[in-house]
């Protein structure tokens, strides 16, 4: 009696050789926001009780491809723009926000402003023109012929980095960013002049706090409270989502356990993120079928 390895060779020789499936090893593929990656510290791979997690954070477009295309199976990805991109037909876990925040100091009365009242503002003062606090403020004497001192406390690697830009820029660097006066070194010193620009919340009880926006269109000014983020009455904001396909693996599932119970959540809200309403959260969580 032939082996089984005659056997094998004999069928091959009558019936051309067989395509054999390759069984896919316990290896989890993350991929998506390089601004995740970078707060997260991920390298380029980890084990996760029995699983092997591989990172490849090159931008949430080309991971979100990868993820529709079959090459991944997590994908973190962060919109700078409503709706794009284009997320229909994958599960979407809502993580959080970076966000602008307009602050200023307690003493300032200035309570709203609208988006385009800002943008004139930068406009304005990219173009070396001073910009007065008698143009937000046109009904209080004592805020007449008074400059603004803009301090904008963003670095070009936050993730609400290119929301400036584009915003107010039109995707394009200010070419007299210097003009915006010096980056203070402790934002809390900035006096009752400053109109400050920054990537996180200023923490309460400094004597700081933020500013309604208010979007084009609308009446109010909200200010940036988690709900306001979400529901897009403040309108400087970047989404973060965790995106997994709809036909989810228990490898998948147990990496989204693990993410959730490993606190990487934290790091992410130490950078500035903004989470979302915990029961909006829960919502998403219960939807892919997770118990914690």
């Amino acid at each position: 009696m032939p082996q089984n390895g005659s056997r094998i060779l004999i069928c091959i020789l009558f019936f051309g050789w067989i395509s054999i499936p390759a069984v896919r090893s316990e290896t989890v593929r993350v991929v998506g926001s390089d601004s995740v990656g970078r707060i997260l510290n991920l390298e380029s791979s980890e084990v996760v009780e029995s699983l092997t997690v591989s990172y490849q954070m090159s931008g949430s477009l080309a991971g979100l491809i990868k993820l529709r295309e079959g090459y991944a199976d997590v994908a973190f990805v962060l919109q700078t723009n409503e709706g794009h991109p284009v997320m229909d037909g994958l599960n979407v876990i809502p993580l959080g926000y970076w966000s602008l925040f307009l602050v200023v100091h307690e003493d300032n009365p200035l309570i709203e402003v609208s988006m385009k009242e800002v943008q004139q503002l930068f406009e304005k003062t990219n173009d070396g023109l001073k910009s007065e606090w008698g143009t937000l403020l046109p009904d209080d004497p004592k805020w007449n012929n008074r400059s603004i001192f803009f301090t904008v406390d963003v670095e070009t690697e936050d993730p609400s980095y290119p929301l400036f830009v584009e915003e107010f820029f039109g995707g394009e660097r200010p070419q007299k960013l210097s003009s915006f006066g010096d980056k203070l070194d402790n934002p809390y010193l900035a006096g009752p002049s400053n109109l400050l620009i920054m990537s996180r919340l200023p923490e309460l009880g400094k004597g700081l706090r933020t500013v309604a926006l208010i979007e084009d269109g609308k009446e109010f000014g909200y200010p940036p409270t988690s709900e306001n983020l979400h529901f897009g009455d403040y309108p400087l904001r970047a989404s973060l989502y965790m995106v997994v396909p709809e036909v989810k693996s228990e490898e998948v599932r147990a990496y989204v356990r693990y993410f959730w119970g490993s606190g990487r959540l934290n790091s992410l809200y130490a950078s500035g993120l903004i989470p979302v309403p915990e029961n909006v959260q829960n919502q998403a969580l219960l939807e892919f079928d997770l118990e914690f």
